[in-house]
Parts: structure tokens; C-alpha cells; sequence
């Protein structure tokens, strides 16, 4: 049995890093992004089974990527959980 696949979409480094560290020790296979445009060139790439996405990043940010992932059949169904340092 593969180890759930998961997709971190964050543009700090250090953020990204300690995410990914974290989700490997729990035993997910992680694969990694530092902005929305990235994520969907990976998404091409490889199956994922959950999306772990920031909102503010450089070229595409979390809401643009949320909406390309959605307007794709193939993965309308696809969790997408938003991560955010903002206060709102």
C-alpha cells in the first residue's frame, strides 16, 4: 500500500521545510511547491491526494490555484485545505 500523497504550496522557505518534515514523519509521501503556478506543473506530473496550499504567494496565490484545480474534472474532488499566516 503507497503512502497517501500530499502537496505543500507555500513560498517560505522555512515554512515549507518544517511542513514537509513534519507530514514525512507521520509517514506521507510529500511533494513540494513555492507558488500556485509550480503546483499545477507538478499536478500534471503526479497524482496527489490532498492539497495544502498558502493564499498569499508570488505569480499565483492559493485562491488562483484553488479555482484552476477546481475548473479541472480530474480533480474537482481533490482536497484543497488552505494554510495562512493572516489574521483574517
Amino acid at each position: 500500500m503507497r503512502a497517501e500523497r500530499l502537496l505543500v504550496v507555500e513560498d517560505d522557505d522555512i515554512v515549507r521545510g518544517v511542513l514537509s518534515d513534519t507530514l514525512r514523519s507521520q509517514g506521507y509521501e510529500i511533494s513540494c511547491a513555492g507558488d500556485g503556478a509550480e503546483a499545477l506543473k507538478l499536478l500534471e506530473r503526479d497524482a496527489t491526494d490532498l492539497i495544502l496550499s498558502d493564499i498569499s504567494m508570488p505569480r499565483m496565490d492559493g485562491y488562483a490555484l484553488y479555482e484552476r484545480v477546481r475548473a479541472r474534472p480530474e480533480w474537482i474532488s481533490m482536497p484543497f485545505v488552505f494554510l495562512t499566516a493572516l489574521g483574517q
